[in-house]
């Protein structure tokens, strides 16, 4: 599945790297929200991640709704290749 694939990613990244990892992964399964995923489902699972990988909470909501949005901004389903 491809948000689990996005979840390896996030919990599994360099410090350094982290936020931005964190935010490519909202937006590329923000782009599949509404028409493969729930929003809910993804915010916590990416929120989950993020803990996982060390994130400071104070930037790991930003960070998500940032990507969410403007993934959810350049819409796509997976049959499209995300």
């Amino acid at each position: 599945m491809a948000l689990a694939r996005e979840l390896t990613k996030v919990t599994g990244v360099a410090k350094g790297t982290r936020n931005d990892v964190l935010n490519r992964a909202a937006f590329n399964r923000g782009q599949l929200v509404g028409s493969e995923l729930p929003e809910s489902l993804v915010r916590d699972a990416l929120t989950e991640a993020a803990t996982q990988a060390g994130l400071d909470s104070e930037e790991v909501g930003p960070t998500i709704e940032s990507g969410l949005a403007q993934g959810m901004a350049q819409p796509q389903s997976a049959s499209e290749g995300i």
